[in-house]
């Protein structure tokens, strides 16, 4: 964790529901990290061109037939014999979330010490609109909770209430996670392009980042 850089420290459970986490939301995110684990290890690449992929096309629709049906057949990337409702999201997030906890954290770690892009605040109705804005304002919290296993035990962004008003109301703490990771493993991916490229801006959190296939 950056020193500084975290506005309060979250506590996910308190987040979504006042109460603490039912133990189901646990148990779905501890599967969802073993899946995404599993897939990207066996499938890196039909992975990242997922996540290439625009959502809602019919093309992420047939990719994302082979992922849903590697877990319902019993596969062996699903550590359960029941196969919950596997949405878009929770699946591009699982991946997601896998491919980024495998960038080397030397990576990361300026990513995560530089300056929070200027806040441009809208009321977020799409996940992913307001996955994109908590993730450009703050980084690091973001990174600290995909680091958690569990959804207890933290408390919520400052951020969630200022990109998305009503969050609580619309989304489970499952999906929440899933968008942040699908969205901070494209940062992350940018970041590291950029790196690479020599040609990193002072902020590169202003612009809105893709995916880059081979990370």
């Amino acid at each position: 964790m950056v020193p500084g850089m975290i506005s309060p420290l979250l506590n996910i459970a308190a987040a979504l529901s006042g109460a603490q986490a039912p133990a189901a939301e646990d148990a779905l995110i501890g599967q969802l990290r073993y899946y995404g684990s599993c897939i990207v290890t066996v499938y890196p690449t039909r992975a990242i061109l997922l996540l290439n992929t625009e959502r809602g096309t019919k093309l992420e629709r047939t990719r994302l037939r082979r992922f849903v049906k590697s877990a319902r057949r019993g596969g062996f990337c699903w550590p359960t014999h029941q196969t919950p409702r596997l949405t878009a999201t929770l699946i591009r997030g699982a991946l997601a979330e896998a491919l980024y906890l495998r960038i080397p954290r030397s990576v990361t770690a300026p990513m995560l010490k530089a300056a929070a892009a200027p806040a441009e605040i809208r009321t977020a109705n799409d996940i992913h609109e307001f996955a994109r804005c908590v993730v450009s304002m703050n980084v690091p919290g973001v990174d600290t909770l995909l680091r958690t296993r569990a959804v207890t035990g933290y408390s919520p962004l400052g951020e969630f209430s200022r990109c998305g008003p009503d969050w609580q109301r619309m989304w489970t703490p499952v999906s929440i996670r899933a968008a942040l990771a699908e969205e901070i493993y494209a940062r992350a991916s940018a970041w590291r392009r950029a790196t690479a490229a020599g040609n990193l801006k002072e902020n590169p959190q202003l612009v809105r980042p893709g995916i880059e296939e081979g990370i």
